[in-house]
């Protein structure tokens, strides 16, 4: 691509009108104007692709061909999530124009079934597929038929498989076999459910921890692929998948070169720039032939910078701590080297860049600092069966343990003397405790799609109508309280929760944030047992066979928890402790002292499924994703369990809904 047609690129910035060159950028990434806003880019100047639209997908597609000025493909997070495809900026190749490279219907691949077609790029289209001998979902990737007989595509598109084929790491794609089928050149790899940096980097600001976290998971796997001899040369956050656990996947080999490979003299001419120019080296925008491994370090150095600072490295670029001034200076270092325009000067390996990001990235907030030994912390107390807000169960030492000391206080009481008779400890609550089955109505304020509700008691006809169950529920100097003790029994019982009464949301939009204090049950109350009775005060999206809650575990932490079925009948529960070790998540947060505010947010991703954030205070201590959730129906809840709650300010955003219709079985 001439420099002459990237300058006559444009946009203008919708706030103080002044023209900006985006010529060098894609679609998606946020440019800086003077007037102190950022604005994102849309590159309107690629024909768009003449193939039929289609339907949202159910899952993610792994691999990609790089992006062209066109542009970047919707997605979100898990994070199962669809991604379109995008064409490399290969200047000088002198081959056919990418958008036409599709493939009309569904190629008949033997052995798979093709699912849905998840995107298309430069050297093909890249489908959901399930690989029949084996029953597992995959991605495929097909070189259309009239390509096929062209020597240097086929050439290039076997290419890419190969180097995948030659690199086996924990953060590069997987290839899975390769084949031709009725004039159909293919590759299938790992389906991975994820989201791209771009799509990341757009939806929120990463932290300077996480963004070292994804830099160090990137260095090591480029590392790992130099050593093979493959060097990716087309690094950018497009062809960086991110999953819910935070880890990270290498995807789109399409451009790289395999040193030592006469592949790479035939396929790629002296003088000819191939990548997308924002991440070049200097060198290979001259050159992409003979560009090495440092070509790759020069990527990492912009990718990190954009991570951290929002902005690309152009030009006479400030360091990334005059940009954030959380950065440690010491971070600067290794982003400068990076972006070092000599390719001498840059780290002799990714590995040194990888060390040199792990001993910078900060340590979670409220947790043991590096090198410290951690205490292990106590669970909450359970109920039997447990719950999906429970820890999961001992170790087997611990087991073992435990046992041991059964079996020795079991001989001790074989021959110790009776004692007296103990008078159990009294069950029952004092008399002024009740429990409430009623309505109370507070005080509110109300605009389209948003509701507040300080809890000021109310009449009925003025005030916002709420259904407590089981616990003593008052309002009481502005807030909404609850006393409750002992854990409901019996069939039919209503658990210990205030709901919001004919106020109905959808999952696809929905954020709620309260105030809350916590505190243990007045001294006229008899113990509760910790080994058999929980003890939270929750805020939770629910309804009937579906449930998405925030609790907070006096003496422990914070947590999600989940259960709900998707439509088609599947059950899925859990709960971030348990079941989510996600890098990108604060380690275990402590419930606050005094007063904190909790907030739940639920997000719909374009394949159905919905992202889940949980914030104490001003720390997000989680961020998951949940398959199948979308288009659902709650009620907002406040929940207690064997404490005193009080609960305050109540703030309810998102998309109001109708109150969902109870299913009636058909009658045979």
């Amino acid at each position: 691509m001439a420099r002459s047609q990237v300058n006559a690129i444009t946009q203008s910035c919708p706030n103080c009108g002044q023209v900006h060159d985006t010529g060098v950028y894609v679609s998606g990434q946020q440019v800086a104007c003077a007037c102190g806003i950022r604005f994102e880019v849309k590159r309107t100047d690629v024909r768009p692709s003449m193939a039929p639209p289609r339907r949202e997908a159910p899952a993610t597609v792994q691999d990609r061909p790089s992006p062209s000025p066109g542009g970047l493909g919707a997605g979100s997070s898990s994070l199962p999530v669809e991604v379109a495809l995008e064409n490399t900026v290969a200047s000088g190749s002198g081959k056919a124009d990418a958008n036409v490279t599709t493939v009309a219907i569904p190629p008949q691949v033997p052995g798979y079934e093709l699912l849905e077609l998840l995107g298309r790029g430069g050297m093909g289209e890249v489908w959901k597929a399930r690989q029949l001998s084996l029953n597992r979902v995959v991605a495929l990737k097909v070189l259309p038929e009239k390509f096929a007989t062209d020597a240097e595509f086929v050439k290039r598109f076997e290419k890419e498989a190969t180097a995948l084929a030659a690199l086996s790491h924990p953060n590069i794609v997987q290839i899975i076999d390769r084949g031709q089928a009725g004039g159909h050149v293919y590759f299938t790899m790992e389906l991975v459910p994820g989201i791209n940096l771009r799509e990341l980097m757009n939806s929120q600001k990463l932290s300077v921890r996480d963004a070292l976290r994804i830099g160090s998971q990137v260095a090591r796997a480029i590392d790992y692929a130099h050593e093979q001899k493959v060097v990716h040369r087309d690094l950018k956050p497009e062809n960086i998948l991110v999953d819910a656990r935070g880890h990270v996947k290498i995807a789109d080999f399409g451009l790289a070169g395999m040193q030592g490979s006469e592949q790479n003299i035939s396929l790629t001419a002296t003088a000819v720039a191939m990548g997308t120019v924002n991440y070049m080296a200097p060198e290979q925008r001259r050159d992409a032939k003979n560009v090495d491994r440092r070509a790759d370090l020069y990527s990492l150095g912009v990718i990190l910078y954009e991570m951290i600072t929002g902005e690309l490295p152009i030009g006479r670029f400030k360091p990334p701590s005059h940009k954030a001034p959380e950065v440690d200076p010491q971070v600067d270092e290794v982003v400068h080297q990076l972006l070092e325009t000599d390719p001498d000067a840059r780290p002799k390996r990714a590995l040194d860049t990888a060390v040199a990001l792990d001993e910078l990235t900060p340590p979670p907030t409220g947790s043991t600092p590096p090198g410290a030994r951690k205490r292990p912390s106590q669970g909450p107390a359970t109920s039997k069966p447990p719950s999906f807000i429970d820890q999961p169960a001992a170790g087997w030492k611990l087991g073992v343990l435990v046992l041991g000391v059964m079996l020795a206080v079991g001989l001790v009481l074989r021959f110790w003397p009776s004692a007296p008779d103990v008078p159990p400890v009294p069950s029952s609550a004092p008399p002024w405790y009740e429990d409430s089955e009623s309505e109370l109505f507070a005080g509110f304020s109300s605009e389209p799609g948003r509701l507040a509700l300080d809890f000021e008691p109310s009449s009925e006809e003025a005030g916002e109508e709420l259904n407590v169950h089981t616990g003593a529920w008052t309002l009481a100097d502005g807030t909404l309280q609850s006393t409750q003790f002992r854990d409901p029994v019996g069939e039919g019982s209503l658990l210990p929760r205030a709901y919001l009464a004919h106020r109905y949301w959808s999952t696809d939009d929905f954020e709620a944030a309260v105030d809350v204090e916590v505190e243990g049950l007045p001294k006229d109350f008899p113990p509760v047992d910790p080994e058999t009775s929980q003890r939270f005060a929750e805020l939770a999206f629910r309804i009937k066979d579906l449930q998405v809650s925030v609790f907070a575990i006096p003496g422990t932490d914070m947590r999600l928890g989940w259960r709900y079925f998707t439509p088609d009948g599947q059950e899925h529960q859990g709960n971030s402790t348990r079941d989510l070790v996600n890098e990108l998540v604060e380690d275990a947060v402590k419930v606050p002292k005094g007063s904190f505010r909790v907030r739940l947010k639920l997000e719909k991703l374009k394949n159905g499924d919905v992202n889940v954030q949980a914030w104490v205070n001003k720390t997000r201590f989680v961020r998951t994703v949940l398959p199948g959730l979308a288009g659902q129906v709650g009620k907002v809840a406040l929940g207690c369990r064997n404490l005193v709650c009080r609960f305050d300010n109540l703030e309810v955003t998102g998309k109001p809904e109708e109150r969902p219709k109870k299913f009636v079985a058909p009658v045979e």
